[in-house]
């Protein structure tokens, strides 16, 4: 793999992830995340946000799952060297996962609320994913 085909796999995958946090983090003081943060660095560098409107009920609702499902199978394509012959599989891999992680929120064991769009949503940021690498994968041909 080329430094800087690493490099895209890095930022394919870390960015999100940063961003997503820094945007949760800042927005939605009231989830643990934000809470944990604030208790070892001793900060508070919070907005409130009128979470009423649906820009933001979107955002908190599924702008982070979206983060985590594209760099989730962005990840997962890149170790599995995802071409066109293993994507059926590797995309029914990941997709099998988002389930199975969803429905876990069912129970009061895992902190979470289930919600059937976050299976969409995560479905759409893995076919994101898949199309984003493929399309790379086809430029170095």
């Amino acid at each position: 793999m080329s430094i800087t085909k690493r490099v895209l796999c890095v930022l394919n995958i870390c960015i999100p992830l940063i961003v997503g946090g820094i945007l949760y983090y800042i927005f939605f003081p009231d989830v643990l995340f934000a809470k944990e943060i604030d208790k070892v660095f001793a900060v508070n560098l919070h907005f409130q946000l009128n979470t009423s409107m649906w820009v933001f009920e979107f955002l908190r609702n599924y702008l982070f799952d979206f983060l985590w499902a594209y760099s989730f199978s962005y990840a997962v394509c890149a170790i599995v060297r995802i071409s066109r012959r293993n994507v059926v599989p590797t995309f029914l891999g990941i997709v099998v996962f988002a389930v199975v992680m969803e429905t876990l929120q069912i129970s009061s064991k895992i902190n979470g609320t289930f919600d059937i769009c976050d299976i969409f949503v995560e479905i759409i940021a893995c076919i994101l994913a898949i199309l984003v690498i493929l399309g790379g994968n086809r430029n170095e041909n």
